[in-house]
């Protein structure tokens, strides 16, 4: 991360813009996707919500990051390194919520479908391709594409 504080509020808005757009998705999907990847996210989040909380950035109600503006201005002009070290640190955010990002574009997209019920639904019984996704269906091929991981990279 950029020591000026122009961008690191850049790189947080960023970084919270596409956490939002995963987790937008997920809510998005929560009828066929199982609750593990957003209880990960929200893991990952309360891991860190003291320290986030005090830089201003909170986790509401559907699992999606404000942030405070005004709050994050003042502690990047008073003190940098402390947001830096939020997300770049060895257990950071951008490590944790990336280790849930990784771990959902490594593993078979079935393992994230809520039932077998619904994974009938989703698969539409396309056949899988080599890869674990289906040709024929949207939402498994964006879950095991690098779209969702590109976030967090």
């Amino acid at each position: 991360m950029v020591a000026d504080s122009e961008a690191q509020n850049e790189f947080v808005q960023d970084f919270v813009t596409e956490f939002n757009d995963f987790r937008g998705f997920l809510n998005e999907n929560a009828d066929l996707i199982n609750q593990e990847v957003g209880g990960d996210l929200d893991a990952a989040v309360r891991a860190q919500g003291n320290e986030l909380a005090a830089v201003g950035i909170t986790q509401v109600a559907d699992g999606t990051l404000e942030v405070d503006e005004e709050r994050l201005a003042e502690v990047l002009s008073e003190d940098p390194d402390r947001v830096e070290d939020l997300f770049t640190n060895f257990n950071g955010l951008v490590t944790r919520v990336g280790a849930v990002a990784d771990r959902v574009a490594t593993t078979a997209p079935s393992r994230f479908v809520a039932d077998s019920q619904a994974f009938s639904v989703v698969a539409g019984g396309g056949g899988f391709d080599s890869a674990g996704a289906t040709a024929d269906n949207p939402l498994l091929a964006a879950l095991n594409s690098g779209q969702l991981i590109d976030l967090f990279s």
